[in-house]
């Protein structure tokens, strides 16, 4: 008889912690005792960074890390290979669905402005080949340059 109680009241137990603890949901803090009620990771430090996964990208356009696995959207990584196919070098790069995109600043700004640019002597617009310089309104050329010799 002594059995049978102790078995049933173990499962009781055991029933009762389960039935508490299903859906437990909160927001995680590291570095703070309170998280932010909109997030879901909080993370608070004065001195210290978060490290993103470094990867090395083979190119823009495969859509797997492991060769296994696609790529969720929004996935976000740091990329060590300089040379990564149809990317733009190392940096910060996110998963857009079709594309490894790179985060990016005009940090130099070398970029030419809607509203003008103020030129240096060594400026130019223009090509680096012996290809002409074309504008194109919508598909179609419109006043291309080309380099005669006088």
């Amino acid at each position: 008889m002594k059995i049978y109680i102790s078995i049933g009241r173990n499962l009781c137990i055991a029933a009762f912690l389960l039935l508490n603890c299903g859906d437990a949901v909160a927001q995680v803090g590291i570095g703070t005792s309170q998280p932010d009620d909109s997030s879901i990771l909080d993370i608070s430090s004065t001195d210290k960074g978060l490290l993103i996964p470094r990867v090395f990208l083979t190119g823009a356009l495969s859509n797997s890390l492991d060769g296994v696995n696609p790529s969720p959207v929004g996935l976000t990584v740091f990329n060590t290979n300089p040379n990564v196919s149809d990317g733009n070098g190392i940096g910060y790069y996110y998963w857009n669905a079709t594309r490894w995109d790179k985060v990016t600043t005009d940090a130099s700004n070398n970029s030419w402005s809607k509203n003008g640019n103020t030129l240096l002597s060594t400026d130019f617009l223009g090509s680096l080949t012996i290809n002409p310089l074309i504008s194109r309104s919508t598909i179609l050329p419109q006043a291309p340059l080309i380099r005669t010799d006088p």
